[in-house]
């Protein structure tokens, strides 16, 4: 990711995607938050180029933040983010995510369209994933976009539901989450951040 223009600026991440499709590149890694956890961080990256292989049509991947989904985070772990596993689907605000399994993995996944702007479900966070550099470009330049300067200012706009529904109504694909133990803010602030960490990425059955 190129730090150039001020730190986050929409303008230094446009210029990285467009220099990822200048050598080839499908995929970019858009930034980690200071609050996650590097090092298992790390370990989802090869699960989520597999899932990108496997699925052309998904578009983002999210490796950690809202939601947390593994079985074993639960309310005694301080998981409060009201979601409910079973084992052939995960919904959560409305929201119905389906499994993809994979030998050490499983990535749960929804299509993206206008009917995803519902309840609390934010889908389009531009921190702790990995997007298709084509997706990621036509998010940052969708109409007023382009005017703003920070990723953070980009979240916003797509945090309105109009624009969010404006967006999705053009663009189609699906987006996933890698099961996981950790993730942002909720975890930042758990006192059991570190049992979560330690408990294997397994796929959920």
């Amino acid at each position: 990711m190129f730090r150039r223009y001020g730190q986050s600026s929409n303008t230094a991440t446009l210029a990285a995607v467009r220099h990822a499709q200048s050598v080839g590149a499908d995929l970019v890694f858009v930034h980690l938050d200071d609050q996650t956890y590097v090092h298992e961080f790390g370990k989802l990256l090869p699960f989520a180029i597999h899932a990108f292989r496997e699925m052309p049509k998904l578009k983002c991947v999210h490796l950690s933040g809202y939601p947390l989904i593994d079985k074993n985070c639960t309310v005694e772990l301080d998981n409060h983010t009201h979601i409910a596993i079973s084992e052939d689907e995960i919904t959560f605000d409305c929201v119905r995510l389906l499994p993809f399994r994979f030998s050490n993995y499983s990535l749960w996944a929804t299509d993206m369209n206008e009917e995803l702007v519902r309840g609390q479900y934010w889908p389009i966070a531009l921190w702790l994933a990995i997007y298709r550099v084509d997706f990621l470009e036509a998010l940052l330049t969708h109409r007023e976009v382009t005017a703003l300067k920070t990723l953070g200012n980009v979240e916003t706009y797509y945090r309105q539901e109009e624009n969010l529904r404006q967006f999705l109504a053009l663009y189609g694909g699906q987006i996933g989450y890698i099961n996981m133990q950790f993730g942002g803010f909720e975890m930042h602030r758990n006192p059991d951040w570190r049992k979560l960490v330690e408990l294997p990425n397994e796929p959920i059955l």
